[in-house]
């Protein structure tokens, strides 16, 4: 009989920003920013930054999403032992 120890890391992602774009092409148009800071949401439109308690999908609405930022979290290592029967 072989017994393995096997060890995992479980990684979550929590989404924390996303850059939106408006325009015919990445050279041409508009970008702002959402952003999640605490529990509201951060809109970044040039000089302007306006604070909101929900992802503003109405802003986010015609615009492309052009990348989207996430946060790893990483959890308690978990471990297994398996007792596995090799046949040969």
């Amino acid at each position: 009989m072989t017994v393995l120890a096997v060890a995992a890391e479980q990684v979550n992602y929590t989404f924390k920003a996303a850059v939106l774009h408006l325009g015919v092409s990445v050279d041409c148009g508009h970008y702002l920013t959402v952003i999640k800071r605490d529990a509201d949401w951060l809109v970044c439109d040039d000089a302007t930054v306006t604070s909101h308690r929900s992802y503003p999908m109405d802003i986010a609405d015609g615009r492309t999403t052009y990348m989207c930022l996430y946060v790893a979290t990483h959890s308690e290592v978990r471990s297994a032992t398996f007792a596995v029967d090799i046949i040969r």
